[in-house]
């Protein structure tokens, strides 16, 4: 083909990505704009990310870190918005991965290093000193990056660990397992190989009875709600009977194991009929649904906009309304009253198993009941009860003021701590209009707090260092 035919294709090509240049240009621009005024309260403008962890040459957490001549420890972020905008990062949330949690501190410390690099690169220009200065502290003290997993994942593997407590875990590449979450891989492989000669058979069988429609879906344990939904319409399909009162998803396994021309049709038409024939399969599909109960409520109050959040989504300001309005006591109910709170989990173990077998199985339900309520405590102390993210309690309704006199409680004892050097050097004050305005909080004896006051103390005590330092950072001892 003569080149010259090319020249239009060639020309349009590269007014395209012209453009996108420009579109490019111009949005960075504006962004650089909004990050760079202040509020109308006079505040500076961060910038935060939502991420997950990927890998690029070969090594990950450089989704934020994004690299210079494929180089994955250089930046160029300061290269795309200017140095004095890319220091407005101030963190982000992530899916908990370990490689997520480190690349936003990696991100957020390579910024610094430029930053102090451009200050000591310029000592006797007073103006750059002071800028550098503005970026590098907020109100006396040395910034650092909001680190926070996203609650969202929180919960997910809440009820992964649950199931895998109850039940145990599956094995990769081993498709025979007898195992509830192998019956809903199984199902999916021979019902998705020809989906709709699976759903003639299944129409064959149900002759003259309600039609069954065959929903099947992967099994995927790391996934939001997959396995739970699964479980639920699998329990209904399951529910189906013929004519006669044969199980129909029992007799269409049975068809697949007597007529496939395919050994493995066969041998897994074979496998799925026996393990629906198991009580122990069923109560496992049982625990499965009903945890997805749980799920569903904090898969829609995230979908749901709140007081502090205009829009549905990632409702920051409002998770502590969900955790101790919702997440603890349904696990806690769930593991003191499991008839309450699991109520066909439980119907269907006194039903189908007695004596030995009987009490086997129920270990194994509350297993995964206390499994799953140790993850949630155990992920939320690390992520919501930790400075700064628990500083979000100021704003709850119900615990915020015994928080906040927590709070005023650990900075006054913190200076009472301090040697005599240490408070000449002080240059800052604490605690503004110190009294009683705020309610009770200087106790002679830790004894004489109030119960819900001391529980909140003996969180934050630990992390004193931590309560001072963002206390400072997020200008809440202001005037």
């Amino acid at each position: 083909m003569p080149k010259k035919m090319l020249i239009a294709q060639t020309t349009l090509w590269n007014n395209v990505m012209r453009l996108d240049y420009i579109d490019n240009s111009l949005a960075t621009n504006d962004f650089k704009q909004c990050i760079n005024k202040r509020t109308p309260h006079g505040f500076q403008t961060y910038f935060y990310s939502t991420s997950d962890a990927s890998i690029h040459h070969n090594r990950s957490r450089n989704v934020l870190c994004i690299t210079q001549h494929g180089n994955p420890d250089l930046t160029n972020i300061d290269v795309m918005l200017g140095l004095e905008t890319a220091s407005r990062y101030g963190g982000g949330t992530n899916d908990n991965a370990a490689d997520a949690q480190v690349e936003i501190l990696t991100t957020f410390d390579k910024i610094m290093v430029k930053v102090e690099a451009w200050r000591d690169s310029n000592p006797e220009d007073e103006d750059i000193q002071l800028r550098a200065y503005n970026l590098l502290y907020e109100n006396g003290v040395k910034r650092r990056a909001i680190n926070f997993g996203d609650p969202f994942h929180i919960a997910n593997l809440v009820v992964t660990w649950a199931s895998i407590g109850a039940f145990g875990d599956t094995e990769k590449a081993d498709h025979t397992q007898v195992h509830h979450r192998q019956l809903l891989q199984s199902m999916h492989s021979l019902h998705n190989d020809n989906s709709t000669f699976s759903q003639r058979l299944m129409d064959d069988i149900m002759t003259d009875s309600t039609r069954l429609v065959i929903r099947t879906c992967r099994e995927r344990v790391q996934r939001w709600l997959v396995n739970q939904r699964n479980a639920k319409r699998t329990l209904a399909m399951f529910a189906h009977t013929t004519v006669d009162g044969s199980n129909a998803l029992i007799q269409w396994a049975l068809t697949y194991a007597n007529e496939a021309r395919s050994d493995w049709k066969r041998r897994v038409g074979r496998e799925i009929a026996t393990w629906l024939s198991m009580p122990e399969i069923i109560l496992g599909l049982t625990f499965e649904a009903e945890l997805g109960i749980y799920f569903e409520e904090v898969y829609a109050w995230h979908n749901r906009k709140g007081p502090f959040n205009e829009r549905p989504g990632f409702r920051m300001m409002e998770i502590f309304f969900l955790y101790l309005g919702f997440e603890i006591p349904w696990w806690n109910k769930a593991v003191d009253s499991p008839d309450l709170q699991m109520p066909k989990t439980m119907k269907y173990l006194s039903n189908n198993f007695t004596g030995d077998e009987y009490s086997f199985r129920h270990a194994q339900v509350m297993r995964g009941l206390t499994k799953g309520r140790d993850e949630l405590i155990k992920m939320t102390s690390k992520c919501l009860f930790a400075v700064p993210i628990i500083y979000l309690l100021f704003s709850h309704h119900e615990h915020g003021a015994s928080f906040l006199r927590a709070v005023l409680s650990v900075l006054h004892k913190f200076e009472q701590e301090l040697d005599e050097e240490e408070v000449d050097q002080q240059d800052y004050i604490l605690i503004n209009q110190p009294g009683r305005k705020w309610g009770l909080y200087i106790h002679t004896n830790d004894n004489e707090r109030p119960p819900e006051e001391k529980k909140w103390f003996d969180i934050l005590y630990p992390q004193k260092c931590d309560v001072v330092h963002w206390w400072r950072q997020f200008h809440l001892n202001d005037e």
